[in-house]
């Protein structure tokens, strides 16, 4: 099983990053300059509830693009049209990978026993809502992780790579055959297909 969330909710832009800053003026802490600040409900949730899974791990991603000035952002120079209708796309994606067992690396908190007394268990609803403390404790855990992810970008702004990381791996990125490129255009097909089915029904 895999599940995806977003901490940060979106992407960073002209109009997220003024919530960004106002969230982090709620909180009293500086904003970030490379990413979104983290809201941490949603993934505290979720880790808390599939904590019981033992061999529960994170896969923490930081992905960023060469060739972006640093007051501009991605989705303004490689967009879906640039890519697949100009043939622009990014010369190269990295992508800084951090493995983490829930476990132990994690300050999720300890699932607690339903009201019947029986411990939770993954399909088992509701299970109790962390503490306030369990919530301050993972906040702060989370923000400090978003402030390491930052400065990893900023790493990346000024050399062109991140330091300091343990191992490099390059992937190519090319089609198995050229007829791949069909399948991102699939939903055209579909449509075409049921145009022709309009026309003669």
């Amino acid at each position: 099983m895999v599940l995806m969330i977003f901490p940060e909710g979106t992407l960073v832009s002209e109009q997220t990053r003024p919530h960004s800053k106002k969230y982090a003026d709620k909180l009293g802490i500086a904003d970030l300059e490379h990413a979104l600040l983290p809201r941490s409900t949603g993934l505290h949730n979720t880790l808390l509830t599939l904590s019981q899974i033992p061999s529960l791990y994170l896969l923490d991603f930081t992905i960023t693009y060469p060739g972006v000035a640093r007051d501009s952002y991605p989705q303004r120079h490689y967009t879906l049209r640039s890519i697949f209708m100009s043939g622009v796309p990014p010369p190269a994606i990295h992508v800084h990978l951090k493995l983490l067992k829930v476990s132990s690396d994690i300050p999720v908190g300890i699932p607690r026993a339903l009201p019947n007394g029986k411990p939770a268990s993954p399909t088992a609803n509701p299970i109790q809502d962390p503490t306030d403390e369990e919530k301050i404790v993972f906040e702060s855990w989370l923000q400090e992780k978003w402030r390491r992810k930052d400065e990893l970008m900023e790493t990346f702004a000024q050399n062109g790579a991140y330091t300091g990381v343990s191992k490099s791996v390059t992937l190519p990125l090319r089609l198995r055959k050229w007829t791949d490129v069909f399948d991102v255009y699939c939903w055209w097909s579909i449509l075409l297909c049921f145009a022709i089915w309009k026309y003669f029904h």
